[in-house]
């Protein structure tokens, strides 16, 4: 029938990441399916008969699809709360944007949606908008249950230079002292815009402990499963059927860490074997 893809794509509950691309994928196949079903099962097939059931596949590829993008801009090694959290804000307040649109009976915020309205001529349906509607307010309620957490009062390891933060500073007199000492310094200040934050409180831990231990406090756990995938990736690759019985550890330790090995160093600093 003249279509671009050849094939399905598989779903699996535990790549959340391909969800939206399964149900684009299958809203854009609609035409191909309808024939198959009209074969093997025929209730199936009039829900592609009407423009009910795939107004709202529509919906569902295109907000998925902005779920997808939400996630992979929380991947990564260097991901941290505080990023993570401005990422999540971002998309509670565009939730609230499409809230407030849809109301309006405007739906150019889900493109595949609004490109199927306007080509078929279909006018906006009070259901699927209600719908829609509710459906956001839910997932609305349901992200801001998963992160609630207020980071105001931590803003100052994010950029303590940036405004006088020494009121959120959690610690004694002490602490307050550091810090002012750390604000106060411009060599600092400048070294800040040249580095990640984490290593910004990891260079400043001998001289500024208190402040950088709970700065780390906050920046090194982990706040997503991308460490944990990434290396279960490279176990795969490592220990296949061919290599099943390798012990994996060291081989994993070297695949995952950035740290470079300065082999120089390491050869220098070992005995020789004397010739005989």
């Amino acid at each position: 029938m003249g279509s671009t893809h050849k094939s399905l794509l598989l779903h699996t509950e535990v790549r959340w990441l391909s969800r939206g691309k399964v149900l684009t994928r299958l809203f854009e196949l609609r035409s191909e399916i309808l024939l198959l079903l009209t074969d093997i099962d025929e209730e199936k097939s009039k829900l592609f008969c009407d423009d009910e059931w795939p107004s709202r596949l529509a919906y569902m590829a295109d907000i998925f699809d902005r779920l997808n993008i939400l996630n992979l801009s929380l991947q990564g090694s260097n991901t941290n709360m505080f990023y993570a959290s401005d990422k999540v804000n971002a998309f509670v307040r565009k939730l609230d944007l499409f809230i407030s649109q849809v109301s309006k009976n405007d739906l150019s915020a889900f493109e595949t949606l609004n490109t199927f309205w306007k080509n078929n001529e279909i006018q906006p349906n009070s259901n699927i908008i209600t719908d829609i509607s509710e459906h956001l307010q839910l997932l609305k309620s349901n992200i801001l249950q998963y992160f609630p957490e207020d980071n105001s009062e931590m803003k100052w390891i994010i950029n303590p230079f940036e405004d006088d933060y020494i009121k959120n500073i959690p610690e004694g007199i002490l602490a307050k002292e550091l810090f002012i000492d750390l604000t106060s310094d411009s060599t600092l200040k400048t070294a800040f815009k040249t580095k990640n934050i984490t290593n910004f409180w990891l260079d400043v831990k001998q001289e500024y402990s208190a402040l950088s231990t709970q700065a780390l406090q906050f920046l090194i756990p982990f706040v997503s499963t991308y460490l944990c995938e990434n290396t279960f990736s490279h176990l795969l690759y490592t220990k296949n059927k061919y290599r099943s019985r390798l012990n994996v550890e060291n081989n994993l330790r070297l695949k995952v860490s950035n740290l470079e090995p300065d082999i120089d160093v390491i050869v220098r600093s070992k005995q020789h074997q004397s010739s005989h």
